[in-house]
């Protein structure tokens, strides 16, 4: 008799842990006597869900093995490609529409399973299911893994009549189960009998006892969902834009509120987690050679989960490099730029001519490019953007004076080109003078010419520059390149 009372009491713990779990059955503000269970239904706010949305309250649970989907998500709240769904109800799929479906009629493969659960408080409570059905193909339920009682030889939709919406014994589920206390689940497996048919589910029903002995939902179920889907950015925008393509096989991370989950993106770039009410952070694993254009860095954080809910976000990625922006009147050369790719070499003794030689840097003709493609998003008319090199002599002065050019050279970029430029690569065939002023001036241009832009953005860099000779000796010194803005020298360099 010992023995048995505390199996009794053993078993009474466990129900009341099943039950108290999922929900608060002291509590009268949670406790009700029916439940809709609706597909499609809102019950925040007694509407329905639009098309495309999900439905947190019918959970995909099982689906044919060849069909590449993320399990235990929200099913989709879909339109009609039959009549109209039951008053108050809409059809629900697997997918976003009615397509996109797998056969899987033969037996042998896995149904689509979706499941809506509830709780009930108390031992032996009737609960009276009442429920109305349009399939396409076919549906069977189950209440708790066991076959549900009372519903017709088929449920098909030939005998729901989806096309004429007339609803009948023949689409009906009625009956009355007794239940213990804690969480229990209706499930319906659907099967569908084409690869190429549309498939859909349609449910009007709802659960009701004699007294107060069902948890309404928010008490019942503590859980939200965070969905999203994955997206290749095109253009890099940062915008779902409509030629932007899903990413599948993509990780997704999930952490916070105790919680650490991963999920990896379906062929349809999907993802879903479900987690208990609480606030997370959401975030993408980084892949070489692409960047986070939404959300910038990956990741968002302070995502609040409640009973119930979908939170979807969305990640986008692009696959090209940051573009290099300027100010249009700011061409990416400056002194010290040049002056890495001038040399200066000499064509005799110390205090004989030289001539300047110029090798463009990777830096050089990336930014150039980068450059030529920015003004062709300012201008769209431009075909190419042209450098103009003008070499001057500018005097024997301390400073440079007036100039007088001496040799010009073109060299030019093509929007969307490999970064190579175009014309002369050798500058400046003038042999020069020791101890003597020059200015490189390079002028900008585009091709057809924008007033705009010339109007802006003429001579726009320049750089004066000088070899002198130092200790000055038969058979010693030294020469050095005296770079200067025209008004001061701004470095020297040892040659």
């Amino acid at each position: 008799m010992k023995n048995s009372f505390f199996l009794i009491l053993s078993i009474w713990i466990s129900c009341f842990q099943i039950c108290f779990s999922q929900g608060d059955c002291s509590s009268a503000t949670c406790l009700t006597n029916s439940l809709i269970i609706n597909t499609g239904y809102n019950h925040s706010n007694a509407t329905l869900f639009s098309d495309g949305q999900q439905d947190p309250y019918w959970i995909l649970t099982n689906a044919p093995t060849d069909v590449v989907v993320n399990l235990n998500g929200p099913g989709y709240a879909i339109a009609s490609t039959w009549g109209a769904a039951i008053s108050n109800s809409k059809y629900i799929s697997a997918f976003s529409s009615s397509g996109s479906n797998k056969s899987n009629v033969d037996l042998s493969k896995n149904p689509y399973s979706f499941e809506r659960c509830f709780c009930t408080c108390g031992n032996g409570v009737k609960v009276d299911y009442d429920i109305t059905v349009r399939v396409d193909n076919q549906v069977k339920f189950y209440l708790d893994n066991v076959l549900l009682p009372g519903q017709p030889a088929q449920l098909s939709t030939t005998t729901t009549k989806n096309f004429d919406g007339t609803d009948d014994v023949n689409n009906k589920v009625q009956g009355t189960i007794v239940l213990n206390a804690g969480r229990h689940c209706l499930r319906a497996e659907l099967r569908n009998d084409n690869a190429s048919s549309p498939m859909g589910l349609d449910i009007k029903g709802s659960l009701t006892t004699a007294g107060n002995s069902l948890l309404k939902e928010t008490c019942c179920n503590n859980q939200g969902f965070v969905v999203g889907y994955k997206y290749k950015d095109e253009n890099c925008n940062g915008v779902k834009d409509a030629e932007d393509k899903i990413l599948p096989n993509w990780k997704i991370q999930l952490t916070g509120n105790g919680q650490s989950k991963n999920c990896t993106t379906d062929a349809n770039g999907y993802y879903t987690f479900t987690v208990p009410a609480g606030t997370y952070t959401v975030g993408e694993e980084q892949q070489t050679g692409w960047r986070a254009t939404n959300p910038k860095n990956g990741s968002k954080s302070g995502v609040v989960i409640t009973a119930n809910s979908i939170t979807q976000i969305d990640f986008l990625n692009c696959d090209k490099p940051i573009p290099i922006t300027f100010d249009p009147c700011c061409p990416p050369i400056n002194p010290d730029l040049m002056n890495t790719m001038f040399k200066f070499t000499p064509t005799g003794g110390m205090n004989d001519p030289y001539k300047m030689t110029f090798t463009p840097t990777a830096f050089f003709k990336s930014s150039s490019q980068a450059y030529c493609d920015y003004i062709k998003t300012l201008y769209p008319s431009i075909n190419r953007l042209t450098y103009e090199w003008r070499l001057f002599s500018a005097g024997t002065g301390t400073q440079p004076d007036n100039s007088l050019q001496l040799d010009r050279i073109w060299n030019w970029f093509e929007p969307q080109g490999n970064g190579v430029i175009k014309s002369q690569t050798n500058f400046f065939n003038n042999s020069l003078a020791i101890n003597t002023w020059y200015k490189i001036h390079v002028g900008i241009f585009t091709e057809p010419e924008s007033k705009a832009f010339k109007a802006d953005c003429s001579n726009n860099t320049f750089i004066y520059f000088q070899v002198k000779v130092a200790n000055s000796a038969v058979g010693g010194g030294s020469r050095k390149a005296i770079l200067s803005d025209g008004k001061n020298v701004i470095k020297e360099i040892t040659l």
